[in-house]
Order: C-alpha cells, then sequence, then structure tokens
C-alpha cells in the first residue's frame, strides 16, 4: 500500500487539533482505505496545551509523529520542515486550524493518480478573510515579480509527490518560500479550486508583523525584479531631480530679483529622497539578509523533542 503523509504546523490550536487528527483519521479509515498514512505535527512554541494533546494521540496512534520546536520559526519554515521530514509516497500539507476541507484530500489524490502528474495545487476561490485590498495588491506585485510563478491565493495546500519532496531536500534551502519555490521546479502539474472552510475554533494567529514579514520574504526571496526596480527608480529620480534643479536655476538666473530660492522646496525634498533610501536600505539589507540566511550552515529548525520520529 502506498502512503500519504499529512503535515501540517501549529501554535495554540487546542482547540483545533484533535478534530484535526480524527478527521484524517476517518478519511483513511473510508475514503482513502487503500492507502497508509501519516501524520506529521509541527509545533511553533505553542504556550496552550496544543502539545500536550498531540502528545496523548501519538501514545495510542504510532502513525502521528510530533516535533516540537525551540521557538517559533514562522509560517514557511516549520510547514516546509514538516514537508521535508515525510516519508510518503505523497505529501499533503494541510492547516489545523480545519479551514482546508478534507472532501478536498479526495480530490486530490485522485487527481494525481489519475493524470500521473507530480504536484496538484488546491487554490482558495476567494482571498481569506482580513485585508483583502493589500492581500491582492500582494498577489499582483508577486505575479509581476515572479513572471507569473507566484500563485494567487496559494498557501501550501496540494499534493506532491515523492519527487517533488526529494528535489526540496536536495536545495537544502534555509530559508524556503515554498509558494513559489514549488511552481519554479518546473514538474508536471495542474490546479483545482475549492472553498475554503472558515475557522470553527479559536482565533488567527496571523497579525499585521507576521503577513508584513511573510511579505517581504516573499519579495526579496524570489526575485531580483525589485533591485532591479530600485535601480531603475534611482536612475529616473536622478534624472528627475536634475531636470528640475536645472529648470529652477534657470527661472532664478533669468528673473533674478522676483524668484525666491526658498528653503521650503529644500525640506521637502530633503525627507522626500530620505525616506526613499531608508526604503530601498532596508529592502537591500532584507534581500542579504535572506540570501546569507539561504546558504549558512544552520539548521532551518531546531527542535527540542521529537515523539514517534524514527
Amino acid at each position: 500500500m502506498e502512503l500519504i503523509s499529512i503535515t501540517g504546523s501549529f501554535k495554540n490550536e487546542e482547540e483545533n487539533l484533535n478534530s484535526f487528527y480524527l478527521k484524517v483519521k476517518t478519511l483513511f479509515e473510508n475514503q482513502l482505505k487503500d492507502y497508509k498514512y501519516e501524520i506529521i505535527l509541527i509545533d511553533n512554541a505553542s504556550t496552550d496545551n496544543s502539545v500536550e494533546i498531540v502528545k496523548k494521540i501519538c501514545q495510542f496512534d504510532k502513525n502521528v509523529h510530533l516535533i516540537e520546536n525551540i521557538k517559533d520559526y514562522g509560517q514557511d519554515k516549520s510547514p516546509y520542515f514538516a514537508i521535508i521530514s515525510s516519508s510518503g509516497d505523497y505529501v499533503i500539507p494541510m492547516v489545523t486550524d480545519l479551514q482546508d476541507p478534507f472532501e478536498t484530500v479526495v480530490e486530490l489524490v485522485e487527481k494525481i493518480k489519475k493524470n500521473k502528474v507530480d504536484i496538484v495545487f488546491a487554490i482558495p476561490k476567494k482571498i481569506k478573510k482580513g485585508s483583502k485590498i493589500a492581500k491582492s495588491l500582494y498577489y499582483k506585485l508577486m505575479q509581476l515579480a515572479t513572471n507569473g510563478n507566484h500563485i494567487e491565493n496559494f498557501h501550501g495546500f496540494g499534493i506532491y509527490s515523492k519527487k517533488v519532496i526529494d528535489a526540496l531536500r536536495a536545495q537544502n534551502d534555509k530559508n524556503p518560500y515554498l509558494r513559489v519555490a514549488l511552481s519554479e521546479m518546473n514538474f508536471s502539474s495542474l490546479r483545482i479550486f475549492y472553498n475554503p472552510n472558515d475557522r470553527v475554533k479559536g482565533k488567527s494567529k496571523n497579525n499585521f508583523f507576521s503577513l508584513f514579514d511573510i511579505g517581504i520574504m516573499g519579495f526579496v526571496a524570489t526575485s531580483n525584479f525589485f533591485l532591479k526596480l530600485i535601480v531603475l527608480s534611482g536612475i529616473l529620480g536622478s534624472l528627475i531631480s536634475f531636470l528640475i534643479g536645472s529648470y529652477y536655476l534657470f527661472l532664478k538666473l533669468s528673473n533674478w530679483d522676483e524668484i525666491q530660492l526658498g528653503i521650503a522646496p529644500m525640506i521637502v525634498g530633503f525627507f522626500f529622497f530620505s525616506s526613499v533610501q531608508l526604503f530601498v536600505i532596508g529592502l537591500v539589507c532584507s534581500h542579504l539578509s535572506n540570501k546569507i540566511e539561504k546558504i549558512s550552515t544552520k539548521p532551518i529548525v531546531v527542535t527540542k523533542n521529537q515523539t514517534n520520529v524514527k
């Protein structure tokens, strides 16, 4: 029998983890009974009873594996580490807040087997609640920056063959951005679309700062487009400044007594270009930091305990 790995990361999801496990187990006892399963759950330094709940599940189901991180590694590194820690013939990453519908899992398995592809991307039909305008703008910018390789609304849910997982391991990326990495690999793939569930229990762990961090990481990790844009903006800005300065100088020389130099334009110009410089420096530093981390020798995550992990 082929093995399917279900992976997921969590932080303070004590109200959802039992339901998540039972839904996976029921799925493989019924619609997917011709497959074996393993569940790999990775903890991002939860402060509630989430870890204790998963440990109890591990006691009576050895197919469930728990990885405990020493700290919160965010929404990219932890799910990625769970994926490359899997041993299944196919891997299906899911969110543990139950927003990824389990009926879609059956469709994913059917699609990858029937069409003999390496990846089936599962894409929500709508943007999740919260900052929809900002998210929509972000997706459009990422599409432009990555030449269409960034899939709108995609967050990792799908099914991947063992060949894809082996390729991810071989990359040895210490600062992964899975949403683009998968589409850039050029494996055979197709897409399905689904309606995500609403969160039933608990609160989302996302906030402005976590989403901002993911957004910036996406920009600096996947493309040099924005660095090229900065250079182009610098050239255009310099040209415009030179033309404005030349025009102002001409007016002053031709109308010496009527034209006042004034300090206001100088102050506005100074603060404008200072803010642009700070933005550029921040983006370049983020880009360099990401590149350095990608090639570093440190592990993707550091774990403090593992349960049922061979």
